[in-house]
């Protein structure tokens, strides 16, 4: 779809949205996200579009964990983050890493030199 038409919006809106941006954390979210209130850890990264990790940190008051939503938002990494590395459903469909070309682009210069701050 992307090759024929430069933009991957219409396969982005074929997915449940919704559900993504109305995902409830199970208990793995919910023990990751408390271990990030505790700093026992600092970084969690996922693959995934929707937001249970968000809610698992809301729901147990991690208020100091920092939200990565993309590459652009590497400059607010701190003690203890969650990297949205494809990006979440709420960025741009054109902007959710999907493609193999966006694999190798996206972080390029962006996480790359803020890795060695965070995560």
């Amino acid at each position: 779809m992307y090759a024929k038409t430069g933009s991957q919006r219409d396969l982005v809106e074929r997915l449940p949205i919704a559900l993504f941006r109305n995902a409830k954390p199970n208990d793995g979210y919910l023990l990751a996200a408390a271990l990030l209130c505790e700093q026992a850890i600092s970084c969690v990264m996922t693959l995934n579009f929707d937001l249970a990790m968000s809610h698992a940190i809301a729901q147990v008051g991690a208020d100091d964990v920092s939200i990565i939503t993309g590459p652009g938002d590497t400059h607010r990494l701190s003690l203890t983050n969650v990297v949205y590395l494809h990006r979440n459903v709420d960025a741009d469909p054109d902007d959710w890493v999907l493609r193999n070309a966006a694999l190798d682009s996206e972080w390029r210069g962006g996480w790359d030199n803020s890795s060695r701050n965070g995560c």
